[in-house]
């Protein structure tokens, strides 16, 4: 029953019901909508579809909306519909009438809807979006739809995403092998199911009781395996004891143990997992969605395959190597030892090697045609190349041996005749040193010791050239070699004749060197003595150039003096000559040269001094100017001190600056050349200076008549103001007055106006005077009537304003008195309604009576606004008019305390209910577990683990029964189920279980592993027995006269204790421990071998004692043995004729 429970939200089931409606019921007339997901708060476009096969004229609907969902706008028609088929929507509700003609198509959408998540309740579930009271009626109105309503699944926020695959996409195998497949899971939503389709190739199977499970799967997970009719395996998951198999998250889930078929020989195939479907885990009203997830392929690569061709090629190649050696062998006997194949063995163990360990990593498939067929025919042509180059080596061995003979004599000969020639260069080389004593002749011996040694160099190349291969062909060249020794003479004597000339060439070029230098140093005393005389006579001439000139004449003189020497250092005649005549000519000029610049030097002092004294007597007439300026300064500011003379001022101060500054440039001008000619224009800065003084008289009369007319107009201006003043006096007294004779009057206008009359008044005045402030004569008069008559009106406005006054008062203090009489009564209201929500919340604390109270204080808010609205109506005319409705408004405040007592009744059965949910929810869960021990671990016993989870949940039922009994009159219901304490207990049931299991397990292994050890003691044992019966058939036939019964009887007892003792062993540990028993395999081993011992050495004593019978021992080849050897074979003859064959 759970099973069903968990698949039934599985693609398949919905699959197959809609196949079996399909076949039943044949065509729908329907309108429905499809599943569809809302991912965020944007609204989503939903298609209303319509199926029909007759014609349909009315359609009309109800949308069922999760409380999570509202709808945007008003449906809209797709082109199913036309223009003159109207839809008519009220809220929820939705209408099509098409009297004109039927809806357009027999499927497809016929209108759209847009639905949105409410604001704030978007969150990863799935709700159910419905349509209900469906009805399509035909051309004659009668109803045709069979389906009145449908639901559709909603996916909100994130979408459920698995990704199914496997960890390695290929995997290496051979025949029979079992290898894993593991299969992982990447899912964004926690898993409720699933199921899936492995095919595999013929014969493979997947082994159950091995699959692996990871810790992602929970603890209660099964996979059920289904072989479909093609041979296929259909898989699926489900947990008997949880809707969570698996959380979200990434990575494996379990493994699935494939095993080969034992006769498979393809060299690839594929297991390829398909028809994947997931769900998800049901929702809190039990919605799951359904998700196909793709499938994976693991690519299935037969190792063994290629190993065994890998091995047969292997096997061929050393086949052909034997048979080219064989060839090798007999016909290049030679040089066999060089061709031994060494490097192809090792060549073709190294596919053999590289093959095993490629199939031993499982890559030996991709890299085959590298690791095996490559190399396989590198080493074929290999074979063949080594017969052939063996036998081409036995050929060139004979042709070498002759060759090497005639090359040897060759050689010698060459040899004989270089030493012939060499001892003729050393007697030539004794005879130029005796009659050549300065010749130098090193050079030519060593060119003909160099073409000797030449020669024997190139008869030892040309004969290591022919070491290998060739002929000797070198011959030395004799007639060169002796032209070069003859040249070592020859040489010598014309060298001893060169070298007596050259003693007398350079004698003679020392002295004429020796001479040019004495006449340079004559010059250069003559340059010093100059230099010295032109310093004394003309102190201030510069004359260092042309000294420099002079001096660079002498040292050119002596460099190229020394140059000349060098040129005839080793040949030639010294000829230079010293050019006395330019150098003097140098000297001179410097003499001349002083005297000029001195002229020069007192021409210019003179001409310098005479400028000097010009400058000055100009600056000195323009400081006159200067003075007399400031002197006319100081006269017209004592004189005239009212005018402004800056510009007169400003005319002649220039005229003087400028006179200076022509003055200085003048002087700047001839500071190098040229004589100072600058003149001053005395006579037009005076007239500027006079220009100031005449100015200034001019402007003082001016000044003087103005300051009159100011005066005369600022007495005018003075006589208004005080008339205003009086105006504005007698202003500030009426109103005073009026203020204190009639204090609720209000004059402000009429004070304002005369106020603004003053204002006016005054405000002329200073234009008046502003009219005249440069020119004219002041002569404004006040409005004094018009200002007095506008203070008189203030007076006796006041009187009649506050008449009035004083009868709206009264008026406004008997309304505020009715109002204030109602206000009284509603707030004896308003705390008769808080003194009632103060007792509900102390006695009903848990009640929500918000609706009773907002009705009651709606009420109260409603009376205390109408009174207002009435005070408000009155406001500025008429008489306030409100009663209260005090009846109603306290029939609504004490039907709040009648709410809160209705839902503490309620709410605490309603707790009693929740609570025996709970309990019911862990009874569910100790009969799921109940039900997953019976199935996972039916060989334990857990019965007292279930008792105490029972007893723990009755108890809980009678604890909440009490609880609620004692709250029937008052009080609220509180009871909590110790849910923790109780799921422990459940799930201490599987943790027993599973601890039992594992302790029984663990009991059986050890008995199994017990058992094992057991048998490969035993196995051993028997192998000892074996042995030992070996030895005796051995004894028996080749030392058939030895007695060794002892020897055998020690053997066989140690053999058959061990026995006993190994079966004591394995009885010690039936109830508990680990079986520890190891036979003395080298003890009894070393006994058997002591009976062959005793037997061959009772064999030879027997020999000795059995010559003295006449019985007689000979070797296989039928001589006589006298002294035997230990472990010899010899045949035995007695005197009775019986021959026996032994080993000693």
């Amino acid at each position: 029953m759970n099973l069903i429970k968990k698949i039934k939200g599985l693609k398949l089931a919905a699959l197959l019901l809609a196949a079996m409606t399909c076949v039943m019921a044949g065509a729908e007339n329907r309108v429905y909508v499809k599943p569809f997901n809302i991912v965020d708060e944007t609204p989503v476009v939903v298609p209303v579809f319509m199926d029909n096969d007759v014609d349909i004229n009315s359609i009309s609907f109800r949308i069922d909306l999760p409380d999570e969902l509202e709808l945007v706008g008003e449906p809209e028609r797709t082109d199913r519909l036309t223009n003159s088929q109207v839809i008519l929507f009220r809220g929820v509700a939705v209408a099509v009438n098409t009297y004109e003609a039927p809806v357009v198509g027999n499927s497809g959408a016929i209108m759209t809807l847009k639905v949105k998540v409410k604001d704030g309740m978007l969150t990863n579930k799935a709700v159910t979006f419905g349509l209900s009271k469906i009805s399509m009626g035909d051309v004659n109105n009668k109803v045709v739809n069979t389906q009145k309503s449908m639901t559709a699944d909603v996916m909100l926020g994130e979408q459920p995403e698995y990704v199914f695959s496997g960890s390695a996409p290929e995997a290496v195998i051979s025949a029979g092998e079992t290898f894993p497949v593991e299969v992982c899971l990447s899912n964004n939503f926690a898993m409720g199911g699933m199921q899936f389709v492995v095919k595999m190739p013929a014969g493979f199977d997947i082994v159950n009781t091995d699959i692996t499970h990871s810790n992602r799967l929970s603890l209660g997970t099964r996979l059920l395996k289904f072989k479909q009719p093609d041979g296929s395996l259909k898989y699926v998951v489900s947990d008997i004891s949880s809707v969570n198999i698996a959380d979200a998250g990434e990575g494996p889930l379990f493994i699935l143990y494939v095993k080969a078929a034992d006769n498979y020989s393809d060299y690839e195939g594929k297991i390829t997992v398909s028809n994947v479907e997931v769900s998800t885990v049901p929702d809190g009203s039990g919605h799951t969605v359904s998700v196909d997830a793709n499938g994976f392929e693991v690519k299935v690569i037969n190792g063994g395959r290629y190993l065994a061709d890998a091995e047969a090629v292997v096997a061929g190649l050393r086949s052909d190597l034997a048979a080219a050696l064989t060839t090798i062998a007999s016909e290049a006997a030679d040089v066999k030892d060089n061709f031994t194949g060494a490097d192809i063995t090792a060549a073709i163990d190294a596919i053999e090697t590289a093959a095993r360990e490629a199939a031993a990593s499982k890559t030996l498939q991709t890299v085959y045609e590298s690791v095996v067929t490559e190399p396989a025919a590198a080493v074929s042509a290999s074979i063949e190349q080594l017969v052939a180059d063996a036998k081409a080596a036995q050929k060139a061995f004979e042709d070498e041996v002759a060759r090497k003979a005639a090359n040897d004599a060759a050689y010698q000969a060459s040899l004989t005749e270089i030493q012939r020639l060499t001892d003729k260069l050393n007697e030539m080389r004794q005879t130029a040193a005796a009659s050549y004593p300065d010749a130098t002749v090193d050079t030519q011996v060593a060119a003909a010791q160099a073409a000797l040694d030449k020669a024997k160099a190139e008869a030892d190349a040309a004969r290591a050239a022919v070491a290998d291969e060739g002929n000797y062909s070198y011959a030395v060249d004799t007639a060169a070699i002796e032209a070069l020794i003859k040249a070592v003479g020859d040489e010598a004597a014309k060298q001893q004749a060169a070298a007596d000339a050259e003693k007398a060439r350079v004698a003679a070029n020392e002295a004429a060197h020796n001479a040019v230098l004495d006449e340079i140093a004559a010059l250069q005393a003559s340059l010093d003595a100059t230099k010295a005389a032109a310093a004394e006579s003309y102190p201030d001439a510069d004359v260092d150039k042309q000294v420099a000139a002079a001096q660079a004449a002498i040292d050119k003189a002596k460099t190229e003096a020394a140059a000349a020497k060098a040129a005839v250092k080793d040949e030639g005649n010294y000829s230079y000559a010293v050019d006395k005549a330019t150098i003097e000519a140098l000297i001179t000029a410097v003499t001349n040269e002083a005297a000029k610049q001195q002229a020069a030097k007192d021409a210019e002092a003179k001409r310098v001094a005479d400028n000097e004294a010009a400058y000055k007597a100009s600056i000195d007439e323009i400081a006159a100017l200067q003075a007399a300026l400031d002197a006319m300064k100081t006269k017209v500011a004592a004189t005239y001190p009212d005018a402004d003379v800056k510009a007169e001022i400003l005319a002649a101060k220039s005229a003087i600056d400028k006179a200076e500054a022509g003055a200085n440039a003048a002087k700047s001008s001839v500071i190098l050349a040229g004589n100072y000619n600058y003149v001053v224009d005395k006579a037009g800065i005076e007239a500027l200076i006079k220009a100031v003084g005449d100015e200034a008289a001019r402007q003082q009369a001016a000044t003087d008549a103005e300051k009159a007319r100011v005066a005369a107009n600022e007495a005018a201006h003075k006589a208004v103001l005080d008339e205003i003043a009086a105006l504005q006096a007698s202003l500030d007294a009426t109103k005073a007055s009026a203020a204190e004779s009639y204090p609720d009057a209000d004059v402000d206008k009429h004070v304002a106006a005369a106020q603004a009359a003053i204002d006016k008044a005054r405000t002329e005045a200073e234009a008046a005077k502003a009219a005249v402030k440069d020119e004219g004569n002041y002569a404004y008069a006040v409005d004094k009537d018009g200002i007095e008559a506008l203070i008189a009106a203030v007076t006796s406005e006041a009187a009649k304003d506050q008449a009035a006054k004083d009868a709206e008062a009264k008026r406004v203090a008997d309304n505020e008195a009715a109002y204030k009489a109602s206000i009284d009564e509603i707030a004896a209201l308003q705390a008769a309604l808080d003194a009632m929500k103060t007792k509900v919340a102390a006695t009903y604390p848990d009640a929500d009576v918000k609706a009773e109270i907002l009705a009651a204080q709606s009420a109260i808010d409603k009376a205390e606004a109408g009174a207002a609205a009435a005070k408000s109506a009155v406001i500025l005319a008429g008489n306030y008019s409100y009663t209260v409705d005090t009846e109603g408004i306290t029939a609504l405040i004490n039907a709040i305390e009648t709410a809160a007592e209705a839902q503490r009744t309620a709410a605490n059965e309603a707790a009693y209910q929740a609570t025996l949910a709970e309990i019911q929810h862990l009874t569910d869960k100790l009969d799921n577990m109940k039900a997953l021990i019976a199935t996972t671990y039916p060989d334990v016993n857990v019965d007292e683990a279930i008792a105490a989870a029972a007893a723990a949940i009755e108890a809980a039922k009678n604890g909440a029964a009490d609880a609620l009994a004692a709250v029937k009159d008052e009080g609220k219901y509180s009871y909590t189920v110790d849910a923790a304490a109780i799921e422990a207990l459940i799930d201490a049931i599987r943790t027993a279980a599973a601890e039992a299991q594992a302790a029984l397990d663990k009991e059986n292994a050890r008995v199994e592993a017990n058992q094992a050890a057991y048998e490969e003691a035993i196995a051993q044992i028997d192998a000892l027995q074996a042995a030992l019966d070996a030895m005796k058939a051995n004894v028996e036939e080749n030392y058939p006269d030895a007695d060794v019964t002892a020897e055998i009887e020690a053997a066989q007892a140690a053999i058959d204790n061990a026995r006993s003792e190994a079966e004591d062993a394995l009885e010690a540990v039936a109830e508990e421990g680990t079986f520890a028993y190891s036979p003395d395999t080298d003890s009894v081993d070393a006994l058997i071998a002591a009976i062959e011992t005793a037997a061959k050495a009772a064999g030879i004593v027997n020999i000795e004692a059995d010559a003295a019978k006449g019985i007689l021992y000979y070797d296989i080849n039928g001589r006589r043995v006298i002294n035997p050897e230990r472990g010899m074979v010899v045949i035995r003859l007695t005197p009775d004729g019986q021959v026996t064959k032994i080993i000693l």
